[in-house]
């Protein structure tokens, strides 16, 4: 429980209560949008339920005066048991998923279990141009004691990776995973007080470029995971190809989604195992965002899969806290996609499940994602 009723009330109320942003008209008659984050209530990107108690009551109660560590658990509920996972399978030890919790080889439903995990063989693209999303990611995988290797633009032109089991993309714009830094392009940009005179150096230039995105297509295509956010997502979508359609991408502004950094309603497909200890109503923080319409195709060849649709943005009352417009355009739109690729498939996110590393409430679906690109699947 935690007292309104103290000096710092007002950053209390700051963090636990919604935030919503006026509506504002700008040039044009378009909406004058926030030029950063507009929602960050804390719970919502906990993943946690918060009441608010305007009335008298009482509760048997006591203070907390010493804060002992619990048992680690093991169901996937608890984010804690994806740091038991990973250091189990990093002692060697056989580890299966029985009705929602990590069992080890001798244990109770160890044969029943749906999945054996192996620790998986991570890559995560850092691109020499900075991104902090690739940071956050980072900071999410130390923080659950993943494993994991740094690529850089170099070895996707030389396809040093076909021994990963899944790649990350951290969201970036899709001209700078491709081209990167320019050969003799500017350090730092000229102002009229400074002359830019400082060239990048060339071991720092350049992106994945045709070479790369041919190594990455064919590392997907042979049973590799591709797992890309947000805005990086357009590179499969538009260049693998990808049988799905990005709703944001209109030439309308009146219509064009807009979010410049919101907590959003999803509903969760928590049968998929992408969305193991998941609810079925959660919480994304969307800045930019991706919305995907599914291209349903009548019939399947030898051996494809359908595309499944792990979550969707809600069909009505899309805002959570802070600020967006066109929601009707993602509305009831698919959110989180996993996209079959000829052995191996892609994961589009078109929410950031790490930003900034505290939107714990959409961690797990990252952390899944992971596991299962090296999982057995047994039933």
């Amino acid at each position: 429980m935690l007292r309104a009723a103290q000096p710092f009330r007002a950053y209390l109320i700051d963090l636990f209560e919604r935030q919503e942003y006026p509506e504002l008209g700008g040039r044009g008659n378009a909406p004058a949008r926030p030029y950063d984050v507009a929602g960050w209530t804390l719970w919502m990107n906990m993943g946690v339920q918060v009441v608010r108690v305007d009335r008298p009551f009482h509760a048997n109660l006591k203070p907390v005066v010493e804060f002992k560590r619990p048992e680690p658990s093991r169901d996937l509920r608890d984010l804690g048991a994806y740091r038991l996972l990973s250091c189990w399978l990093q002692a060697g030890r056989r580890v299966r998923l029985f009705q929602g919790r990590l069992v080890r080889e001798g244990e109770e439903g160890f044969l029943e279990g749906d999945f054996e995990f192996r620790l998986p063989r991570v890559g995560v693209y850092v691109s020499w141009v900075p991104n902090t999303d690739a940071g956050w990611t980072q900071w999410l995988l130390d923080e659950f004691l993943v494993p994991y290797r740094v690529l850089h633009s170099d070895a996707f032109r030389h396809g040093d990776f076909h021994n990963l089991d899944v790649i990350v993309l951290p969201s970036q714009e899709p001209e700078s995973i491709l081209h990167g830094y320019r050969a003799g392009e500017a350090t730092v940009q000229a102002t009229p007080d400074l002359e830019a005179k400082s060239e990048q150096r060339p071991e720092y230039c350049g992106g994945l470029g045709l070479t790369g995105l041919v190594e990455l297509e064919r590392f997907v295509r042979r049973g590799g995971v591709l797992v890309a956010f947000d805005e990086a997502t357009r590179i499969p979508v538009e260049l693998f190809p990808l049988p799905v359609r990005d709703v944001t991408r209109v030439a309308d502004e009146r219509s064009r989604f807009q979010c410049p950094g919101s907590l959003v309603r999803i509903r969760v497909q928590t049968q998929d195992p992408l969305a193991l200890g998941m609810p079925e109503m959660a919480y994304a923080f969307v800045r930019g965002g991706k919305a995907w319409q599914v291209r349903l195709i009548d019939r399947q060849g030898p051996g494809e899969q359908a595309v499944r649709v792990v979550a969707r943005y809600a069909d009505k009352d899309l805002l959570a806290s802070g600020w967006v417009a066109g929601a009707e355009t993602v509305q009831g739109k698919a959110a989180l996609v996993v996209v079959p690729y000829g052995k191996g498939s892609v994961v589009l996110f078109g929410f950031r499940p790490q930003f900034r590393g505290q939107t714990f409430g959409t961690f797990k679906f990252l952390l899944n994602a992971i596991y299962l690109a090296s999982a057995r699947k047994l039933r």
